[in-house]
């Protein structure tokens, strides 16, 4: 096969093989109204030809840096990961009861402090 040939040949049939989203914000109201509205997309058949990802992240901006310095709010990325992975299980939770998917891929951060693992069984029917 030539490179001209190789190149006009995809793997997959489409452009991109996973839609990414993710809510860029430091806030956890922001992330769930944000991954809500995402999940509606995924369960509304949208990007249907390509792999969906959910992304539960919470992203320190300049506001959340600049309060960073208060003692009572998250100070490094661990600390906001620890933060809303305490969520997790409550987003799913809401979720499940409506009868949502969250999509084909889930990611977070800090996963070695998070209730990822039970969410995923639980989302997938293994007990």
């Amino acid at each position: 096969m030539d490179r001209e040939t190789f190149a006009t040949n995809k793997i997959w049939n489409v452009d991109s093989t996973i839609h990414n989203t993710y809510a860029d914000s430091c806030k956890l109201d922001t992330m769930v109204q944000f991954n809500n509205s995402t999940m509606q997309n995924f369960m509304d058949g949208e990007h249907s030809d390509v792999l969906f990802k959910m992304s539960w992240t919470l992203t320190p901006a300049a506001s959340c840096i600049i309060d960073s310095i208060l003692p009572w709010e998250p100070g490094t990325l661990l600390e906001l990961a620890k933060y809303g992975n305490k969520a997790l299980p409550d987003f799913w939770q809401n979720a499940q009861s409506r009868g949502d998917r969250m999509g084909n891929i889930l990611i977070i951060d800090n996963f070695l402090e998070s209730e990822l693992m039970e969410v995923v069984l639980e989302m997938n029917n293994i007990s």
